[in-house]
């Protein structure tokens, strides 16, 4: 039971001894300023007044030199906020541009992006290096965001060819050709037509690629079919040989065949007229960086380029290495890729299905867009369509259609 009595007494003692000590503190307090005062009084006044001025310009310069400090920090501090503030303008004019122009509006941000790094070899505070250390993140993510990250949980469905698997996928004419899994047909399709391509006896089809209304494909050996000519049959132009026997990969450009042979390490040039063609060119001067068993993919439109197993593009201009780099990417690709080329925009576009992105650039390697879907790390093929606009990839036997710019 609480005793409130006792309570009482314990609370009154306390106060007793806080006041005893409260009065001794003060005691020594004042025989110290007693003391001080008796050393000031017994001190030359002459030697007194020059100490104490001597203490009081020191302070004084003390303090002018904070003032002074403080009036500069203040001033880089506006100075780096005016600016910040300038490049905040121009950053939201660029967004602005984004549903038209989104090439534009990104390479405007990107720039507003080196002026703010560019303000870190300017006078700085902590606070204003804070200041633009926080307005560059807060671009970078605006940059990722107008690059196009759009996280799509369904792509659009162009076809579903039910039993028919693709592996390979090409748009020409206004029309799709997909090249079967099992390598025993081609399947093309016009509009709603559908229309199933095989080699006389059922020869398996390694690749195919089509140009100028005509359909090459690699077996043994190279046939051509007519695609413009009904009732047309293959015509066998080059019978199987060294620079085809293990050949892999099949493009073209106009009248020109290009074929990856591997175990050649070379890329064949032939070229096609009246039906015949040309003794097989080894088309590549320079080799040197090319791991040939690690190419992916191959694809020509005047340039030749190779998607490599580990994310590089290559890129070669009369069979030499040509400088490319992509720009305006955080993350880039790291894992097997496969490209196609828009013949009419010039724009590239690369799968990579590890990452389940489509990487859509122009030519000299600006990005355009970046679409994700967890649809595409089943995709195995894509093509662009006629006008660029749009992009068929082959997953299986649904065939998706992607629009480059939404």
């Amino acid at each position: 039971k609480f005793d409130y009595k006792i309570f009482v007494q314990q609370m009154f003692d306390f106060g007793k001894t806080i006041i005893y000590q409260t009065k001794k503190i003060f005691k020594k307090i004042s025989t110290i300023l007693q003391i001080f005062f008796l050393k000031i009084k017994n001190q030359d006044k002459k030697k007194l007044i020059k100490y104490v001025s001597f203490f009081c310009g020191a302070i004084a310069v003390i303090l002018i030199s904070w003032s002074i400090k403080n009036n500069q920090n203040q001033k880089i501090n506006t100075n780096i906020k005016n600016k910040v503030t300038e490049i905040n303008i121009e950053i939201n004019k660029a967004k602005e541009l984004v549903s038209e122009q989104p090439l534009l509006a990104r390479e405007k941000t990107q720039n507003s992006l080196k002026n703010l790094e560019a303000l870190k070899n300017e006078k700085n505070t902590k606070e204003s290096l804070k200041t633009i250390n926080d307005e560059i993140t807060k671009i970078k993510s605006i940059i990722e965001e107008i690059s196009g990250n759009n996280s799509l949980d369904k792509l659009t469905v162009a076809y579903n060819l039910e039993d028919f698997l693709t592996t390979k996928i090409e748009y020409k004419n206004d029309s799709l050709f997909l090249l079967e899994n099992n390598g025993k047909e081609i399947l093309k399709i016009s509009n709603q037509n559908r229309e199933k391509i095989a080699l006389p006896e059922n020869e398996i089809i390694r690749d195919f690629t089509v140009s100028e209304n005509k359909l090459f494909v690699l077996s043994k050996g190279i046939q051509m079919l007519q695609l413009n000519e009904t009732n047309s049959n293959f015509v066998k132009i080059k019978d199987e040989g060294e620079s085809d026997k293990n050949g892999e990969l099949l493009s073209s450009f106009g009248p020109y065949l290009y074929l990856l042979n591997k175990n050649k390490r070379n890329i064949y040039r032939y070229y096609y007229d009246k039906d015949k063609l040309s003794e097989p060119i080894g088309w590549l001067v320079d080799k040197q960086g090319i791991s040939f068993e690690n190419i992916n993919n191959l694809m020509v439109d005047g340039d030749l380029w190779l998607g490599i197993k580990n994310g590089t593009i290559m890129k070669f201009s009369k069979g030499s290495p040509s400088s490319f780099q992509i720009q305006g990417i955080n993350s880039l690709p790291n894992s097997p890729i496969v490209i196609c080329n828009s013949e009419t925009s010039n724009s590239l576009a690369i799968l990579e299905k590890q990452n389940r992105r489509l990487l859509i650039i122009t030519k000299d390697g600006q990005l355009i867009n970046e679409i994700k879907s967890n649809e595409l790390s089943g995709v195995s093929s894509i093509a662009f369509n006629n006008d660029g606009k749009r992009i068929y990839a082959a997953s299986g036997s649904i065939i998706y259609e992607i629009e480059v710019l939404k």
